[in-house]
């Protein structure tokens, strides 16, 4: 949230606008964006748009899932991401799943609670780590943060918060990254929206083909940023 004009910016307001832009340009219809909320609330958002109607869009860093698919509608992938395993920077950097009991020996894991990130870390657990002790917090902010701090734990964090992060103190162990999964917008399972939605991602080539597309990505992540994110999705 911009403090001195009061407007919701980032990549994925600047997609809605110009969808809106394309409604207008290319059906003749006016739409007019409500932005509410500021994107630091998933569960809330997610739920505000499953119990939605018609119209209501929920925008942001959403993975597309077999799980989700059956509560909510998903746009085309706007973008992908990777959950990425990280430590604090002093930490040796894993060259095989096979290292982490001795690298990770004595590490705690930082999770949030009834996520993905806890499935991933009683993976490892399971397969790793036996005695690993799990750490819960509030929030997915405040993950990057406490590894940074804590030289002896380990968690995993999406793309988005990686950049936000990417100039502390910690490490990307690539070894254990995930697989890339689709970003999507989310609309109520009964709305009528997602296929004039689909046509504006389809034309003119693709938007995410789109010189514009790019120039979004570099404008809110930096040209390093940019680079950085195409690697990681690669």
């Amino acid at each position: 949230m911009n403090s001195e004009s009061g407007r919701l910016e980032g990549i994925c307001p600047e997609i809605l606008n110009d969808f809106i832009a394309y409604v207008k340009r290319e059906k003749g219809v006016t739409v007019t964006p409500i932005f509410t909320g500021d994107g630091t609330d998933f569960k809330s958002t997610y739920k505000s748009v499953q119990d939605g109607q018609a119209g209501v869009f929920g925008i942001g860093n959403i993975s597309i899932t077999d799980q989700r698919k059956k509560e909510v509608l998903f746009t085309q992938p706007y973008l992908k991401s990777r959950k990425l395993l990280i430590t604090a920077s002093e930490v040796p950097t894993l060259t095989s799943l096979d290292d982490i009991p001795k690298v990770f020996s004595g590490f705690k894991a930082y999770s949030v609670t009834q996520t993905r990130i806890d499935q991933d870390i009683n993976a490892i657990k399971e397969k790793y780590l036996p005695n690993l002790i799990t750490k819960h917090t509030d929030s997915y902010d405040s993950l990057t943060s406490k590894v940074a701090a804590d030289p002896k734990s380990f968690t995993f964090i999406g793309i988005n918060q990686l950049f936000e992060y990417r100039h502390k103190s910690i490490k990307n162990h690539r070894v254990g990254n995930g697989e890339p999964v689709g970003l999507g917008f989310i609309m109520p399972s009964d709305s009528d929206w997602v296929e004039i939605f689909n046509e504006f991602m389809d034309a003119d080539g693709g938007y995410t083909n789109s010189v514009r597309f790019k120039e979004i990505l570099v404008k809110h992540l930096s040209l390093s940023g940019y680079r950085l994110l195409m690697s990681l999705i690669s």
